[in-house]
């Protein structure tokens, strides 16, 4: 058994497992404190909410991927104009 490895392992996911905790805080099931217990061990400290750790796990708001490119002829200055 590699502690170390499996340490790293739930440090990495650390965001997902706490997106499972509140989820199960959520639906008031008693799987949330096993959670809790192991996030407690990790370093850092769990974050307050939801929207917390999607910024955890590098959610921001939505990109535009829709619309012009940026070097789209249309969007460069006329000449003459």
């Amino acid at each position: 058994m590699d502690l170390k490895a499996g340490r790293e392992l739930l440090t990495r996911y650390r965001a997902s497992l706490e997106m499972l905790r509140f989820g199960l805080l959520r639906d008031e099931l008693p799987h949330a404190r096993i959670l809790q217990a192991i996030c407690t061990t990790l370093p850092g400290k769990s974050p307050a909410d939801e929207q917390a750790v999607m910024r955890m796990a590098g959610y921001g708001p939505p990109t535009e991927a829709v619309g012009l490119d940026p070097y789209d002829p249309r969007l460069l200055p006329v000449k003459g104009a």
